[in-house]
């Protein structure tokens, strides 16, 4: 089992600083992709790609993920094709409804498997340099339309899709160049997901060698396990409190009926998380029990992660994406893990300084 490479995923809750600092290191040891998750409502999305393309030459620039609901397509796309210039040709435009987002905007009924099918049509026919008109069931360009006012870097930036649903998922495998999985997916999630995109792939006569898998890992790396797993308590259960999202904690979603997690013991440590929430943070966190946290997150001492996160290959996953819980210094982290955990899959992370010189790199 191998894995083309290693990206990795940081949420807006850092700083624009700390966010740089660790895009620097992961581009240092060769990790492929760095996704920007945008937390609404911390920083924007588009300011700190932009910033992160300016410190950085190689490594590609995801958005993990873009909302339409968020932004109108059109103006996803003009953005995307202006960082896609600025990066010279590094964007990845990863797309997906953001149920948070689409919650606290007061939007009913956002039906991805249509509002994302409309918003690629119209992002493709933007990338192009092709003048847009377009009359969806969502999302209108009237006429005269209007193409984008510069010639695009690249003809065709590539377009992920953040799903989780089966509708939506087939229609990615008809559409879009790959899906970005969301967070606290499991590779018995990652395994079922990857059944329906194959649907969807084989609809169309496209091949699976042709499709771009990814997959957020809620991941958390210490020499000190206990440390690794305390570090994620407070994510945990900030979602299992439904103080962020009731849809990511849904006992119907696929994420947690592919996950091993019961429906009952779902329930069971949401309830004890209920219970402090409101009063006690910390002891909200501390009533999740370990054997929960392992089923969910990979998080532990180096050797640990590495065996887990191998379990995503074996379910299909073609580059993992860990994710979100990188300790008080991430870059320190991504140095560390790029070392002790995905050495195998990053050569430079174990290739001497001066074999790099030599090498030209």
């Amino acid at each position: 089992m191998t894995f083309e490479t290693i990206d990795v995923g940081l949420a807006s809750s850092h700083s624009v600083d700390v966010m740089v600092a660790a895009a620097k290191a992961a581009e240092a040891a060769d990790y492929g992709t760095l996704w920007l998750a945008e937390l609404y409502y911390a920083r924007g999305l588009i300011a700190t790609a932009t910033a992160v393309a300016l410190a950085t030459k190689r490594i590609k620039i995801g958005y993990g993920i873009i909302s339409p609901f968020a932004r109108h397509p059109g103006v996803i796309a003009t953005e995307t094709a202006t960082l896609d210039e600025i990066s010279k040709g590094r964007m990845i435009c990863g797309m997906g409804i953001a149920q948070i987002a689409v919650d606290r905007q007061g939007f009913i009924g956002p039906r991805p498997a249509v509002s994302l099918k409309e918003a690629v049509e119209m992002l493709r026919t933007l990338f192009a340099g092709k003048n847009l008109v377009y009359d969806g069931q969502f999302y209108k360009f009237t006429p005269p339309g209007s193409p984008i006012f510069f010639k695009p870097y690249r003809p065709s930036i590539p377009i992920h899709l953040g799903v989780m649903g089966e509708k939506s998922l087939q229609m990615a495998g008809r559409l879009a160049d790959g899906v970005l999985l969301g967070m606290f997916s499991t590779p018995g999630m990652a395994r079922w997901a990857k059944s329906q995109i194959e649907i969807g792939l084989s609809q169309v006569g496209r091949r699976w060698e042709d499709f771009a898998y990814r997959s957020y890992v809620t991941f958390s790396v210490d020499k000190n396990a206990r440390k690794a797993k305390d570090l994620v308590r407070p994510l945990l259960a900030a979602y299992l409190s439904e103080g962020v999202s009731t849809s990511a904690t849904n006992a119907d979603s696929p994420r947690w009926k592919y996950s091993g997690v019961t429906a009952d013991e779902l329930l069971a440590v949401k309830a004890e998380v209920g219970k402090y929430w409101r009063d006690n943070r910390e002891k909200a966190g501390q009533a999740i029990p370990i054997s929960f946290i392992d089923k969910m997150i990979v998080a532990g001492e180096p050797d640990e992660c590495r065996e887990r996160i191998a379990r995503y290959g074996e379910a299909g996953v073609k580059i993992p994406v860990p994710y979100h819980v990188w300790g008080e210094d991430p870059a320190a982290a991504i140095k560390l893990a790029a070392r002790e955990v995905f050495a195998e899959w990053l050569p430079r992370a174990t290739k001497p300084r001066r074999a790099r010189k030599k090498a030209g790199r």
